[in-house]
């Protein structure tokens, strides 16, 4: 009896140990896998794209800004000084020119005639300048004027004794880093006992950038 029930306890243990044995197994081969699986890369945050230069912290898109112009007519700037211009339509050998700066011109009506002239300020921001001159066709036939252009004070190679129903063009004349342009008008001669006797103008006197 007592043989048996040792026996009995034997096959308990034995059972046991082999359940044991049996779930260390399992394990050992349960981790063995998973050092076999690849190791997972960390996740790298959401980026967050960049806001356009064009927006406000609010978010609003900032008001687009109007580019500078790249031509602009003498009769839409202001003279410097008092001196007294006329920016207007005039026709000038035939040919009428919206944008038009005049000097009135006065004739031999006074025995010390001086000339006169108007001068714009340039910013030494332009490049060139291009215009139609001439005496308009509400001058005097036998009237001869003088007409010079000054930059910065110096005279351009561009002056010419204007009369009527005569025009010389005026291309590209280079104004670069040039602060002022000065028009200058003298009567010559042709009529007398008059004092107004022309007008000197520069047809879509313009500047170009």
């Amino acid at each position: 009896m007592s043989a048996s029930r040792e026996l009995s306890t034997d096959g308990k243990w034995s059972a046991v140990i082999g359940i044991i044995g049996i779930v260390l197994t399992v394990l050992f081969f349960a981790l063995d896998n998973e050092d076999d699986k690849p190791t997972q890369e960390p996740s790298s945050p959401p980026t967050t794209r960049a806001s356009s230069s064009t927006e406000t912290s609010s978010g609003n898109p900032e008001p687009s800004r109007s580019p500078e112009p790249q031509e602009k007519f003498l009769s839409d700037m202001e003279p410097l000084g008092n001196q007294f211009v006329v920016g207007e339509s005039k026709s000038i050998n035939g040919t009428d020119y919206p944008n038009t700066i005049s000097l009135p011109v006065s004739g031999n009506c006074s025995a010390d005639i001086k000339p006169s002239f108007v001068e714009y300020n340039l910013g030494r921001k332009w490049r060139t300048f291009n215009a139609t001159m001439g005496l308009d066709d509400e001058s005097m036939t036998d009237a001869r004027v003088q007409l010079d252009i000054y930059l910065d004070g110096r005279r351009a190679s561009v002056g010419y004794i204007a009369e009527p129903n005569h025009s010389r063009e005026v291309k590209d004349l280079d104004v670069t880093g040039v602060a002022r342009i000065k028009f200058r008008e003298m009567y010559v001669g042709g009529v007398d006992r008059y004092c107004q006797v022309a007008n000197a103008s520069w047809g879509n006197a313009r500047l170009s950038q």
